[in-house]
């Protein structure tokens, strides 16, 4: 990863998971994780352009996965 220029900014898209309802109810919730991971992008001086959610087995694969196909069409730079 390079760092960014005095002109560029650093931009962020976070990605919360739960598989299972338990984890969804004990303090693993997406809203928890994603408040976490905007505390943390903040901390290092990024601008969370989007917040994707994953409720779906672990077992499926990422880009299988509705948040994974979305965080890889940034990473793709379809988006």
């Amino acid at each position: 990863m390079t760092t960014p220029t005095p002109t560029q900014s650093r931009r962020a898209v976070i990605v919360a998971h739960v598989s299972t309802a338990q984890q969804a109810e004990h303090g693993r919730s997406l809203e928890t994780q994603l408040a976490a991971m905007q505390v943390y992008a903040t901390s290092i001086g990024a601008t969370v352009i989007d917040a994707l959610e994953d409720d779906i087995s672990g077992t499926v694969p990422l880009r299988e996965r509705p948040g994974g196909r979305a965080l890889y069409r940034y990473i793709d730079g379809r988006v």
